[in-house]
């Protein structure tokens, strides 16, 4: 076997400050998730058992050298496994044995808002989700109209924003309370 690439070095690093200190905050890359969880944002995540995880819950596994946000459609006791899948993903992971989960996804931050981390999406968003799982092209679709809308948020921000107002900006401290411990996540879409 050979030496250990970064990004398994980096997985190692951030899964043993996962055990030492509870929690950890990841940044998702992948699309595997939408629109639960957009490229861009961070997911707390804090360190659990086996017995801890519900269905419904996202998880962290470590999977193949890497890790994978998913959420958990399917949870056997004998033997002990866990079934996950991408909102965004047509078909269910490889079941994941109780070592190989790190833990669960608390929040979602997103453009340092914290956005709501449903058990059971709602329906607008399961559609979607089951949609983009079968059309590259919605895929893409999406996230060019996301990089629009963002875009103009950004236009009209800078237009009435003034770095005097940081301070009256919503959970304007998450950035920096999270970058000491921010991991990037990144997740490959099958």
């Amino acid at each position: 076997m050979g030496a250990p690439t970064l990004e398994q070095s980096r997985c190692d690093f951030a899964a043993e400050m996962l055990l030492r200190q509870g929690n950890l905050y990841l940044k998702a890359f992948g699309t595997s998730m939408l629109p639960s969880i957009w490229p861009g944002d961070v997911a707390q995540v804090q360190s659990c058992t086996f017995a801890e995880v519900e269905l419904g819950d996202i998880v962290l596994c470590r999977r193949e050298g890497g890790f994978q946000l998913h959420r958990v459609v399917r949870k056997t006791d004998h033997p002990a496994k866990l079934v996950t899948r991408g909102d965004a993903m047509p078909s269910c992971d490889t079941p994941a044995k109780p070592q190989e989960i790190l833990g669960k996804t608390q929040k979602i931050i997103r453009k340092e808002n914290i956005v709501a981390s449903w058990r059971t999406p709602p329906f607008a968003k399961r559609v979607l989700g089951r949609l983009l799982a079968h059309s590259d092209l919605c895929l893409r679709i999406t996230l060019r109209l996301r990089g629009e809308w963002e875009r103009l948020l950004a236009d009209g921000l800078r237009s009435s924003w003034h770095p005097s107002k940081r301070d009256s900006l919503p959970y304007s401290g998450i950035a920096d309370k999270t970058r000491s411990n921010l991991v990037c996540c990144e997740e490959r879409r099958g």
